[in-house]
């Protein structure tokens, strides 16, 4: 199964670096934060994008400062993947790809995202909930579709369908 990420955390990455601040003087923009991962596959692709375009594409920062950073980023089950790996530039690729191989597969966050729209409770009889399941719905279906999964036609609704059938058989519900 490919990863999302083929080339991720390559040595020679296809992201350039943002201009230098003499092209914006007087302007000082805040760091990026990259946000906490704590193991939900739905929440992979954020981290991974965030972490490519903020950390790993910049060349003025060293793979073990990288491998600092991703450890600072990391809690939970994802800090325990990558127990083991000590700071350095090696291991930081390897690390990452762990991280990878365990969250990163495209299959694996759309089962997760299958598995959310089923879990979903139905919107309760107030005027706002239905507008806030809708909402909830689209931000799924704007994740599978960036993922290849499109909602539009059968397709959707049939890998929907398949996947709680499945679901249900393997669970004996």
């Amino acid at each position: 199964m490919k990863s999302m990420r083929e080339s991720v955390v390559s040595t020679s990455s296809t992201v350039q670096p943002c201009p230098s601040s003499d092209h914006h003087r007087g302007v000082q923009l805040p760091k990026p934060e990259i946000a906490k991962f704590y193991g939900d596959p739905l929440k992979w692709c954020e981290l991974d994008d965030n972490f490519i375009h903020t950390v790993d594409s910049n060349p003025n920062i060293t793979d073990v400062q990288k491998f600092a950073y991703l450890k600072a980023a990391l809690d939970g089950e994802s800090s325990s993947q990558i127990q083991g790996y000590i700071l350095s530039s090696e291991n930081y690729r390897a690390a990452y790809k762990q991280l990878e191989s365990r969250y990163g597969q495209t299959n694996q966050i759309i089962q997760a995202h299958m598995r959310s729209l089923i879990a979903r409770q139905r919107p309760e009889n107030t005027a706002q909930s239905l507008p806030d399941y809708r909402d909830n719905l689209e931000v799924t279906i704007r994740s599978l579709e960036s993922l290849g999964k499109p909602a539009s036609g059968y397709e959707f609704l049939n890998y929907l369908i398949s996947y709680q059938q499945s679901f249900a058989n393997n669970y004996h519900l």
